[in-house]
């Protein structure tokens, strides 16, 4: 190759070389703009505030605990829920992450995990149970209540008392990733569990759960599970 065709593809490099500098794409935020003014302009400190001064009964209706309740819950768990803050970005306060769980179970809203977080707890359900290919662990406890006017035997237990069913799914370290309250407690454990969000989301395939893979020791694909 004589010098003018290495000069030539020395200057076609750099001009490629250039050029993609040139349309680099800009990084992204470490947090998103909007998101920096969440402690002047966030839920907590707009609508709870006004809700707590003001009105009470909205603020129960929006949290399902009063605030007192809600105070009382933040003072018990605030030292096992706080972050440290560090050179990167402000954590979010213990008030807003239980504000955030509280709401999540007052509106019964299944959040779908992402497919590497359901591998995540298969892992931990592996190392902590020798349970590989496990997403998590499901039960259920009758809440009892007080029957409401005119229901009958609809709430009516086996346990010959009246109660709601909350039924929840847990990771290896007995943390929620799924709850379930509200059904009467006349339906059976089979009938609570196809009527609820979670069996819903698992039959239109909608939880982002991982392909099957192998266990253990074995090569052939085998389905992720929930226990019961």
């Amino acid at each position: 190759m004589n010098s003018k065709k290495k000069r030539a593809i020395r200057c076609l490099v750099a001009a490629l070389a250039f050029k993609k500098a040139s349309t680099k794409k800009q990084k992204n935020f470490w947090t998103k703009p909007w998101l920096g003014r969440r402690n002047p302009l966030g839920v907590c400190r707009t609508l709870l505030q006004e809700l707590k001064n003001e009105d009470s009964d909205s603020f129960r209706n929006f949290l399902r605990c009063s605030p007192q309740q809600f105070l009382t819950l933040l003072n018990l768990i605030t030292d096992k829920i706080a972050r440290k803050a560090t050179n990167m970005r402000s954590p979010i306060q213990p008030e807003e992450r239980l504000a955030v769980t509280l709401r999540y179970l007052a509106t019964g809203k299944f959040h779908h995990l992402h497919a590497h977080e359901w591998l995540t707890i298969a892992k931990d359900f592996n190392e902590k149970w020798n349970f590989p290919n496990c997403l998590g662990a499901v039960d259920g406890k009758h809440v009892v209540i007080q029957a409401p006017n005119n229901s009958g035997s609809y709430f009516y237990n086996y346990k010959n008392t009246h109660s709601v069913v909350l039924m929840a799914a847990v990771d290896a370290s007995y943390r929620f990733i799924y709850v379930d309250v509200g059904t009467n407690g006349r339906t059976s454990d089979g009938g609570t569990f196809q009527n609820c969000s979670l069996n819903q989301a698992l039959e239109c395939n909608d939880l982002n759960i991982p392909e099957p893979t192998p266990l253990p020791s074995r090569n052939k694909p085998t389905p992720y599970v929930f226990c019961c």
